[in-house]
């Protein structure tokens, strides 16, 4: 999973880089970006799924791992198609627009985002 996470990693920064976004942090798997217009930020969205989609550095077996649980889903017939229409790892993106409150770390010299808005991206990417 390590090798993976580097991929993923990789991977949305360079679409973080593409859509001229800021990388708050991360925790984990998970990024927190801003982006100065909320177009830049749905393109980004959309650009972290082609990304990963398309990147050839995927071990197979992740690949497995979703045809392997898709096939045991008691809810859906197993489908090769749908294991078919993925490549490497998922993953899910809240996209949210407003100002939020920044503030800038005095150790790590970077910025930080707070307030409501912040936390409205949080919970539309946990549904």
């Amino acid at each position: 999973m390590a090798a993976a996470i580097e991929i993923h990693h990789r991977e949305i920064r360079k679409v973080i880089a593409k859509y001229r976004g800021y990388e708050v942090k991360t925790v984990g798997d998970s990024f927190m970006v801003a982006f100065s217009s909320a177009c830049d930020a749905v393109h980004f969205a959309v650009g972290i799924q082609a990304a990963l989609f398309n990147c050839k550095d995927w071990s197979p077996a992740i690949n497995q791992l979703y045809a392997t649980m898709l096939s045991n889903k008691d809810d859906t017939p197993p489908n090769a198609t749908d294991a078919d229409m993925w490549n490497g790892l998922r993953v899910r993106v809240g996209v949210h627009t407003g100002m939020g409150q920044i503030n800038k770390d005095p150790v790590s010299l970077s910025y930080d985002y707070y307030g409501t808005v912040v936390n409205c991206a949080a919970r539309v990417l946990s549904k």
